[in-house]
């Protein structure tokens, strides 16, 4: 109904079709800007907001282009094996702990490949299956700890299958 009102009326179903990868990718680049800012601005009345992204490389679903508009919004840094360069994301060899401004922690791991339990096989990581791999499992305890401990995290480059 609302996107109804917001479609020129003379358009046809063809013409949708045709806008709304368009419309989709002017939309996706600005949304992580928009999630950023309310990430950064806590950290002027809540310090130590630590973020850690697991990013698939070729991700169908949030393109690459829209993660690295993220990370550069957060100012964290690529910890590990680089597999796709992100201008204006520092690359590190890590570990990483309290990098920001604030002395929080902040991290983006690059995954090609994913095991679903520590010493499985490998599978190609994608938007679906890295929330469920053994390598986001690793990083959630890493943060959930220091959570806990109240000790910025300390993250490393996770094991990836072309290692």
């Amino acid at each position: 109904l609302i996107s109804r009102q917001l479609i020129p009326p003379e358009w046809t179903e063809d013409d949708l079709v045709r806008a709304l990868p368009l419309l989709q990718a002017l939309a996706d680049g600005g949304e992580p800007l928009v999630f950023a800012d309310q990430i950064t601005r806590r950290r002027d009345t809540a310090p130590h907001t630590h973020v850690a992204m697991l990013m698939a490389l070729d991700d169908t679903i949030v393109p690459n282009a829209a993660t690295t508009r993220l990370a550069q919004a957060l100012q964290v840094e690529i910890v590990g094996q680089v597999l796709l360069d992100m201008p204006g994301v520092a690359n590190v060899d890590g570990p990483v702990r309290g990098n920001l401004a604030d002395g929080a922690t902040g991290a983006l791991l690059q995954l090609e490949e994913v095991q679903s339990s520590e010493g499985a096989g490998w599978t190609k990581a994608t938007h679906l299956n890295v929330p469920t791999s053994w390598q986001w499992e690793t990083l959630v305890d890493t943060l959930v700890a220091a959570w806990v401990s109240e000790e910025p995290p300390e993250v490393d480059g996770l094991e990836t299958g072309g290692d």
